[in-house]
Order: C-alpha cells, then sequence, then structure tokens
C-alpha cells in the first residue's frame, strides 16, 4: 500500500491509515480506509492535477468542477490516441462518436449495427462465427424463430401478424395519404428501400457496351440508366415498380442481364430447371421465370424493346449481341 501524498510503502491498509494519522493529520479525515481501498484497487487520477478519485463519476464531477471542462475535452486533451475516434472497420474508416462511458465507440453507426464479418471478427475474436448465429438468431423474423419462442400454432399466428403489420403496401398509403399522394410516396418508398445495383458479372459487358456507345457518339452518360451510384436503374411502374438493368429511354430499349444464380434459363432442360432454386430465397425456377415474363411484358406495353441476356455466355458474345441490338433500336428512332 503506498501513501498518495508521501509516497511512502506501508503493508497493509490498517498501515496506512495509521501512517495518515500520524504523519499527515488533518488530511486523513476526508478519507474512509474502505475509500481508501477503493482508490487503490481502482484509481481514476486527473492527469490535469493528479487528483484521484473512487471512480468515474468523481472525476468527471472534479474535472467539470476544478477544471471547467467536460469529459470529451478532457479525453480529447490529455487521454485520446490516433487511432481513438475512428472507426476500426478497415473498410469503413468513418469518425466515430465519443460516449458516455468515457471513451470514443469502436466502430461508427453502421458498422455497430451491421453483421459484416470483419467487424464481427474485431469484437469477438475467435467466437466471431458462434455470436454472427446467435445475433442473427436473436434479430432475425423468420417462421422458425416465432414458432420457437411461441410454439407451433401461436408463432405462426404471431409470424402472420407481423408480416402483415411490418409490410408497406399500395393500400396503407393510399389510406394515410389519399390516392395521388399515397402512389407518389409508395414509389418514393420503392425507389429508396430496394437496393440499385448491377451485378459485378454485369459491370465487364455494360462498360464494354458504354465504351462502344460513346466512342461511335450514339448517346451521352446521361442518357442511360444502370445501377451504379452516379445513374440509378430505369423502373416502369404496372401495380408494382420494376428496374431494369440497362436502359436508353430516347432508343425505347432495355437490356436485361440474367445471373444464372438469380434467374433461370428458359432453355435448360427439364429437369435443370424443376432442380433450380434462387440464391438466398430458395424462389423456383417456375416463380422467377413467370416474374421475368410479366416483367418484359411491362417494358413491352410501355414501348421498349427487350433484350435479355445471360451469363452463361461469353462477354464478347454478350457484347455482340448488345451491340446488334442497341444498332437497331438505333436506326428505328434516327
Amino acid at each position: 500500500m503506498q501513501c498518495n501524498l508521501c509516497g511512502k510503502i506501508l503493508k497493509n491498509i490498517k498501515g496506512l491509515a495509521q501512517h495518515y494519522r500520524q504523519n499527515h493529520p488533518g488530511k486523513w479525515d476526508i478519507y474512509s480506509v474502505r475509500k481508501q481501498k477503493e482508490r487503490i484497487n481502482l484509481t481514476y487520477k486527473c492527469e490535469i492535477c493528479g487528483f484521484l478519485a473512487v471512480n468515474k463519476k468523481g472525476l468527471y464531477g472534479h474535472i467539470s468542477k476544478i477544471h471547467k471542462k467536460s469529459p470529451k475535452e478532457y479525453y480529447d486533451i490529455y487521454l485520446k490516441d490516433e487511432s481513438d475516434g475512428i472507426c476500426k472497420n478497415p473498410s469503413c474508416n468513418k469518425i466515430t462518436s465519443y460516449h458516455k462511458s468515457g471513451k470514443y465507440l469502436d466502430f461508427c453507426y453502421n458498422c455497430a449495427r451491421s453483421f459484416d464479418d470483419e467487424v464481427l471478427k474485431i469484437k469477438y475474436g475467435f467466437e466471431w462465427k458462434q455470436k454472427k448465429i446467435e445475433i442473427l438468431k436473436r434479430y432475425s423474423h423468420n417462421l422458425d424463430f416465432y414458432i420457437e419462442k411461441y410454439g407451433e400454432t401461436k408463432g405462426i399466428e404471431f409470424y402472420n401478424k407481423w408480416r402483415k403489420d411490418k409490410a408497406v403496401t399500395l393500400n396503407k398509403m393510399i389510406e394515410k395519404y389519399g390516392d395521388i399522394n399515397g402512389l407518389q410516396k409508395f414509389i418514393q418508398w420503392k425507389i429508396s428501400a430496394i437496393p440499385q445495383s448491377v451485378s459485378m458479372e454485369s459491370l465487364v459487358v455494360f462498360w464494354k457496351v458504354l465504351d462502344w456507345l460513346f466512342d461511335g457518339e450514339y448517346c451521352e452518360f446521361n442518357d442511360v440508366f444502370w445501377g451504379i451510384p452516379e445513374s440509378k436503374e430505369y423502373f416502369l411502374y404496372d401495380k408494382r415498380i420494376y428496374f431494369y438493368d440497362f436502359t436508353i429511354p430516347k432508343f425505347k430499349l432495355i437490356i436485361e442481364y440474367h445471373g444464372e444464380s438469380f434467374h433461370p434459363n428458359p432453355n435448360w432442360n427439364i429437369n435443370k430447371l424443376e432442380s433450380w432454386q434462387q440464391l438466398y430465397t430458395k424462389k423456383t425456377a417456375k416463380t422467377i421465370l413467370e416474374f421475368d415474363k410479366k416483367k418484359k411484358q411491362v417494358a413491352q406495353k410501355n414501348g421498349f424493346d427487350i433484350l435479355e441476356i445471360y451469363s452463361s455466355n461469353k462477354i464478347e458474345t454478350n457484347f455482340n449481341l448488345c451491340k446488334e441490338f442497341i444498332y437497331d433500336c438505333i436506326k428505328r428512332y434516327c
């Protein structure tokens, strides 16, 4: 045990208390043996004047009253490292918030609420995979979750109720905002809620097509709609919203790129079509083909010509198909 006034080492807390009474009369009154024991086990020291507090609350009260600084100002000046205040996700590096616990958060708002593997590895170390399973199970609102929690009958009932309450539908929007405003708000919600981005596979083909279009001066960048941040995907509305991969409205043409993990090829044999399931959603080939057919009909109904290309084709083959299709459309409208 060490005296915090003169630095003398004592054997135990009893000896320290006696040392205070004998050598520092008048100063021992502000301490108790219990508090001094807490100070030795867990010391909070003011970096400005050396004051020792029993806990963080006492330290922050001292800093605020004596030094006229907030906890954040104190931390920024005396305790902050270079890595503090920066998101620890290597792919993010955004600024994080100061927390009332007395330090900056390790992750920014988005990363802290994400299930990104890199973030979970930093948070939980070797146990990150098990933690991910637990988190997903806790936050997932699937049928299995409700059945496990409430039993089969009530679980199905609560699950259907949750889906109904959670769903954003056109009827709900119209009921709340009226016919015209409701339709507009529903379309705006759909555009913001559905992530619009082309697949990495299709980018290779579409960039080649764009280079060919710009080299031949057939159109400008603003004439083309596709799923990159600078150019959102084009959409049509017919009782629901349909997004299209690559659209040039002034030539009334649409190109749909079908990655075969998400869109079955109708030219496959029957056995392959029957055994195919969409990645993630597990929808059948029949369901997806019907949706693609409806999507194509909506485009044609609005006066668009549409070309569908598949990822099983070679890049050069898809590129040539796009060139021929676009050239035919341009000839009709120029």
